[in-house]
């Protein structure tokens, strides 16, 4: 079993790349996991998202997992209480 990564916390109304925060490399299937206390949103693309083209994972605990080969990973939250688990699927 891998090691377990450190949570992600998000700063409010900022995205943040998941695959430059875990030190996963980019492409690698991850299966990301709310633990936090707001809504946060997840897209994948290979730059900073411009748009609100993205995927809801509202309640706590509930997750998402992305595609192999996908060209970037990006998490929104529009509040404080933004915290995820990313993990190797």
């Amino acid at each position: 079993m891998p090691d377990t990564l450190g949570n992600i916390i998000l700063l409010a109304n900022t995205w943040t790349d998941l695959y430059a925060e875990t030190g996963i490399a980019v492409g690698v299937q991850i299966v990301v996991q709310n633990i936090g206390t707001c809504d946060v949103y997840l897209t994948t693309k290979a730059g900073q998202p411009d748009d609100e083209d993205a995927r809801q994972i509202s309640e706590r605990g509930e997750f998402l997992i992305n595609d192999i080969g996908d060209s970037g990973a990006w998490a929104y939250c529009q509040s404080a209480g933004g915290s995820l688990n990313v993990r190797v699927a």
